[in-house]
């Protein structure tokens, strides 16, 4: 049984005077054997099509054998065969895609011992053109109207840039 040195001051009958004396007092539960590393950020942003790695790290090393490490995203179980869960306890996601975004838990626990961690997933969609420009022509001076629409799943700053074979001009419209 792990013990904790606690401290309590005592009174000496005959002398009056009183002291400190050491005794020795049952701490609730064992200490620690284990804990997830937290250094590295818990928010993690990619890109549609890049593997997401998500790091559930045990700390000591020679703890992992003996941890189990269960993942969930958004409080249910993975199910999809793109989850790929390695001995050291990483979850690998290939070719994610804007539904893979949430929180996803470590949980790693032994019959004494439960810990856990939390890492949000940010997938960003990649852009779609959805009506495309057509090809005008127009007067020396006058004004072309060029229409382009763009389908996206999060708002993001997009600016549209078209460049003309014939001149250096730019157009920056911001799209929001």
């Amino acid at each position: 049984m792990l013990q904790v040195h606690s401290y309590v001051q005592s009174k000496d009958a005959n002398e009056g005077s009183s002291q400190l004396v050491p005794t020795s007092l049952p701490r609730d539960g064992p200490l620690p054997r284990f804990s997830i590393e937290r250094s590295s950020s818990s928010l993690l942003e990619m890109r549609a099509g890049q593997t997401a790695r998500l790091s559930c790290t045990i700390v000591p090393s020679s703890a992992l054998q003996s941890v189990n490490i269960q993942w969930t995203k958004d409080g249910h179980a993975l199910s999809d065969s793109r989850y790929c869960q390695h001995s050291d306890g990483t979850l690998t996601i290939g070719s994610v895609k804007s539904a893979d975004s949430g929180v996803y838990t470590c949980t790693a626990s032994t019959q004494q011992q439960l810990e856990q961690r939390q890492l949000q997933l940010r997938v960003q969609a990649d852009l779609k053109i959805t009506t495309a420009p057509n090809n005008i022509q127009v007067s020396k001076g006058s004004t072309a109207v060029l229409p382009c629409g763009v389908r996206r799943q999060r708002q993001h700053r997009l600016v549209q840039e078209w460049r003309p074979s014939a001149s250096r001009r730019s157009y920056h419209p911001d799209v929001l």
